[in-house]
C-alpha cells in the first residue's frame, strides 16, 4: 500500500487494488466532475469490472469493513478511517419503466457511461489521474452545457426523475438550459406522475435551497412542470416567493413558503391536502399547519402571541427563527404585518429568562381558568412587563383584564 494522505489518494489506491487483481476500476461520476471543477468532492464512487462479491472478498481480505448496501444493483460500501466509498459493478440497463431499471453487469466502461443521465456525470478517472470521457462530458463542462447522454427523450423515459435532476443541476451551477433538452423534457412531463413523492421531495429540497431559485422556479412554471406536480403555484406569486426563499435556511420553512406564498396564501384545508400528498414528517406537518393558521389570523389577533408561546415551549419553532421568518414575510409579501408586541415577545423568549410559576397564586384560581391565566402571565413575563413573582401573581389574579390590554395592543408595565 502506498502513502495514503487524503480521500482522493485512498480512492486511487482502491482503484489500483482492484485493477491489479484483474478487475479494471476507476473513479466515476460526480467525484470526477467536481475535481474537474476544482471542487472537493463530497464523496468518491468507484466503477469496477468486479462483481460485488468479488470486490467484497478482496476488500475484506485487506481488513476493510464492507457493507452490501445494494447488491441487487451491484453496489457495496467500503468503510475506511477516512471515508465510505461506494464501489459499483459496471452495468447496462436491460429494461426501464420510467421509475426503476433492471440492470445487467458489464465490464465495459463505455457501455456504463452511455446508461448515465448527463454527460458531465459520465466521466471516469483512473488511478493515474487520467480522465476517460466517452460521451463528451469534459467539453460540456467547459461550455457550461448540461446535456443528457445520447437521446434526451430516451434518457428521460428510462427514469422520469431525470427531469427534476436536470433542473437541480442547472440550479446548482447557474447554467442556462439548452433548447433541445427543454423540448425533450416538455414532451415527457406526464411521466412525472409515476414518481414517488419521496424522490420528488429529495430533488425539490435542493432546488428550493438553491441560490439560483429565482431563475429555476419560473422556468419550472413556464415549461409546465409545476402544473403537473404543484398545480397550486401561481405565476404572479413567483417573484415574491423566489426572493423570499433566498433568505431562508430552514427546509421546513422553504417548503411552507413554497405552498403558502406560491399559492398566494392557502387555507388550512388546502395546506393539509398538499401535505398529505407530500408525506412529510409529523413534525414538519405540525409546523406547517400551525404556521398556516398563524398567518391566516388577523394581524392584531392576540392568538398569534399564544401560538408563538406554544411553539417556544414545545421547541417547534424557535423564537429567533420565527422572528426572522416574519421579517422576511413583511419584506417580500405586500400587506403582511405583525403587531409590535409579537416581535417583542419573540425577543423576550429568545433571551431565555426562565419563567417560574407562582404555584400558590395559580392554585387559588378556578381550575377552568388556570391554563388561560397562566398563558397571559407568561406573555407579560416574556414581554418584560412584569419582573418578579409578585407581579406575575397580580397578572394571574386579574388575567382577564390583562388579556384585554393585550388584545387592545396597549399593555404596560405593572409597576
Amino acid at each position: 500500500m502506498g502513502m495514503i494522505v487524503n480521500r482522493y489518494t485512498e480512492a486511487g489506491w482502491f482503484c489500483r487494488l482492484l485493477t491489479d487483481h484483474g478487475f479494471p476500476t476507476m473513479m466515476a461520476g460526480g467525484c470526477v466532475r467536481d475535481r474537474l471543477f476544482g471542487k472537493e468532492p463530497k464523496d468518491y464512487d468507484l466503477a469496477t469490472a468486479a462483481l460485488p462479491r468479488e470486490a467484497m472478498r478482496l476488500f475484506r481480505k485487506q481488513g476493510y469493513k464492507v457493507v452490501p448496501t445494494g447488491l441487487k444493483h451491484g453496489t457495496i460500501s467500503v468503510v475506511s478511517k477516512l471515508q465510505t466509498i461506494e464501489v459499483t459493478t459496471l452495468r447496462t440497463d436491460a429494461a426501464c419503466d420510467g421509475r426503476h431499471a433492471e440492470v445487467v453487469f458489464s465490464t465495459d466502461f463505455r457501455e456504463d457511461a452511455r446508461r448515465r443521465d448527463f454527460t458531465i456525470n459520465a466521466l471516469f478517472e483512473d488511478s493515474e489521474g487520467r480522465v476517460h470521457d466517452h460521451v463528451g462530458g469534459v467539453d460540456d463542462l467547459h461550455h457550461r452545457a448540461l446535456r443528457f447522454v445520447g437521446d434526451p427523450a430516451a434518457r428521460i423515459r428510462e427514469d422520469y426523475l431525470r427531469i427534476l435532476r436536470y433542473f437541480r443541476f442547472l440550479s446548482r451551477y447557474g447554467w442556462e438550459p439548452r433548447p433541445e433538452q427543454l423540448a425533450a423534457i416538455q414532451a415527457n412531463l406526464d411521466g412525472l406522475s409515476q414518481l414517488s413523492v419521496e424522490r420528488v421531495q429529495s430533488e425539490m429540497d435542493q432546488i428550493l435551497a438553491s441560490p439560483h431559485v429565482t431563475r429555476i422556479l419560473p422556468m419550472l412554471y413556464d415549461i409546465g412542470l409545476t402544473g403537473v406536480l404543484f398545480p397550486f403555484v401561481r405565476a404572479d406569486a413567483l417573484p415574491g416567493l423566489t426572493a423570499h426563499l433566498l433568505e431562508l435556511d430552514s427546509a421546513d420553512l422553504r417548503w411552507f413558503s413554497f405552498f403558502y406564498w406560491g399559492a398566494g396564501r392557502m387555507t388550512n384545508q388546502q395546506v393539509k391536502t398538499t401535505m398529505d400528498y407530500m408525506r412529510f414528517t409529523r413534525k414538519r406537518n405540525r409546523m406547517m399547519l400551525g404556521l398556516n393558521r398563524f398567518l391566516n389570523l388577523p394581524q392584531d389577533d392576540i392568538e398569534r402571541l399564544f401560538i408563538a408561546l406554544q411553539w417556544y415551549e414545545q421547541d417547534l419553532l424557535p423564537p429567533a427563527q420565527l422572528k426572522h421568518y416574519l421579517e422576511t414575510c413583511t419584506r417580500h409579501h405586500p400587506g403582511t404585518g405583525f403587531q409590535d408586541h409579537l416581535i417583542q415577545l419573540l425577543d423576550g423568549m429568545a433571551r431565555g429568562k426562565p419563567f417560574e410559576t407562582p404555584r400558590e397564586a395559580l392554585m387559588a384560581l378556578a381550575p377552568a381558568v388556570r391554563g388561560e391565566s397562566l398563558r397571559v402571565a407568561k406573555i407579560y413575563w416574556y414581554l418584560g412587563l412584569c419582573r418578579d413573582s409578585n407581579e406575575v401573581s397580580r397578572v394571574l389574579a386579574q388575567a382577564e383584564t390583562y388579556r384585554t390590554k393585550l388584545q387592545s395592543g396597549a399593555p404596560e408595565p405593572l409597576s
